[in-house]
């Protein structure tokens, strides 16, 4: 008899939230246009890790193109797999960073908790102060930013397991 191993997302996604902060933030840029001002304005050089790209499979009921209608190929529901940015921030003397997702991709979400969200912050608490001032009063002086807000991670639906790499 063979044992089946199960992975409980959820318990690792607990474990994982723990000792982290996370920040919402409304920003009508594009990501390379976001981290470069806030490399002009903060200091923080925020590098993409595209092999750490959250992808998610989302299934979409669309035409197939198979052209045969009224017969069962006539809408089969398509395969999209999507690739939201991620970014780094590593604290300088510290072995602590601060992560940078991309919420939005076409219409997609990558917390489909959050439509309204373009952009999360993903940060430890030890470090979400920054000259003694929250690091949501920094974001929130940057141009780009309409809007930025603190978000609860446990309000937040299995979708923030999307958040885990």
């Amino acid at each position: 008899m063979q044992k089946k191993l199960i992975l409980d997302n959820s318990l690792i996604a607990e474990d994982f939230f723990e000792d982290y902060q996370l920040i919402g933030v409304q920003a009508l840029v594009t990501p390379t246009v976001f981290c470069t001002e806030m490399k002009a304005k903060l200091g923080f050089s925020f590098k993409r890790i595209p092999q750490n790209d959250p992808t998610i499979t989302f299934f979409v009921d669309k035409k197939s193109g198979l052209g045969i209608p009224g017969t069962l190929f006539e809408n089969i529901p398509m395969e999209a797999k999507v690739h939201f940015g991620f970014y780094r921030f590593e604290i300088p003397f510290s072995n602590s960073d601060i992560l940078l997702y991309e919420n939005k991709k076409s219409d997609y979400l990558l917390i489909k908790e959050l439509p309204e969200i373009d952009y999360l912050f993903l940060m430890s608490l030890e470090h979400y102060e920054y000259n003694n001032q929250p690091f949501i009063h920094w974001l929130s002086l940057l141009s780009s930013v309409k809007d930025c807000c603190y978000l609860d991670i446990d309000t937040l639906g299995e979708s923030k397991t999307n958040l885990l790499f």
